[in-house]
């Protein structure tokens, strides 16, 4: 009967830890984030495809129309071929 309680514990706190981690991967929740108050700075994530629809998202950082940094937010993922990206985001320019 211990033993029981100590696993059960042991699980409630192992799901409390993994649910915190996952919480701060921002993987795709903000589409589009104001990076500073004065507006020039904002971030939004893309999904960067291939020709066999593998794609992965990114985290663009722009600043007065210009990419200051891409950074990869998930794995590499294949796709069905009929997706698309929900974000509707689909434009090569990465800052306008």
């Amino acid at each position: 009967m211990r033993f029981k309680i100590v696993l059960y514990i042991f699980i409630l706190i192992l799901v409390f830890i993994l649910g915190f981690l996952l919480s701060r991967l921002s993987i795709t929740g903000r589409s589009v984030q104001q990076a500073n108050e004065t507006g020039n700075e904002y971030t939004w994530t893309k999904a960067i495809c291939n020709e066999k629809n593998e794609c992965i998202d990114v985290l663009i950082l722009c600043a007065n129309g210009q990419a200051i940094s891409i950074k990869p937010v998930s794995w590499l993922v294949q796709h069905p071929e009929n997706w698309t990206d929900p974000r509707g985001n689909s434009s090569v320019e990465l800052c306008s």
